[in-house]
């Protein structure tokens, strides 16, 4: 039996989402919103600091309201999709040098309060495994936002 073009189309829109076809901006909102670790329901500080940190980041060509949606978009999404999988999703639309710059932003995010948490270690640990960097690279990433 074979299916029909409004049946593949329709199963086509459940197959793409919003981890699919992603712009280097959003993989690098991705693993900014792994690194904030917050909470969906109370997250209203946690994305005006993802938002203001990315802006300062050249790979974020958007406009403030475009950056807001990606964070957005992603906090939401990554309810639905274990966050692990979501991060590996996007470090592997990334070249080695956007992995590092990904890694700066996780950890400018993760540590605005400069205090390394046990927690904060362990998601940082992850996205160091996961980006595929250097553990001196991390740990000297890590280093400049504590100090």
């Amino acid at each position: 039996m074979t299916l029909s073009n409004e049946t593949k189309n329709k199963m086509a829109a459940y197959h793409s989402g919003p981890f699919e076809d992603l712009t280097i901006q959003e993989a690098l909102t991705i693993i900014a919103v792994y690194a904030a670790q917050m909470d969906p329901k109370k997250c209203e500080d946690d994305v005006k600091r993802i938002v203001a940190t990315a802006e300062r980041f050249p790979e974020f060509v958007a406009k403030k309201e475009s950056i807001f949606s990606f964070v957005n978009k992603f906090i939401n999404s990554m309810q639905a999709i274990d966050s692990q999988k979501a991060v590996e999703i996007a470090a592997n639309g990334l070249t080695t040098e956007l992995r590092k710059t990904a890694f700066k932003l996780a950890a400018e995010v993760a540590l605005p309060d400069k205090v390394l948490t046990d927690k904060k270690k362990s998601v940082l640990d992850s996205l160091e495994s996961k980006l595929s960097i250097s553990s001196e690279f991390a740990q000297k990433t890590i280093e400049k936002f504590i100090a």
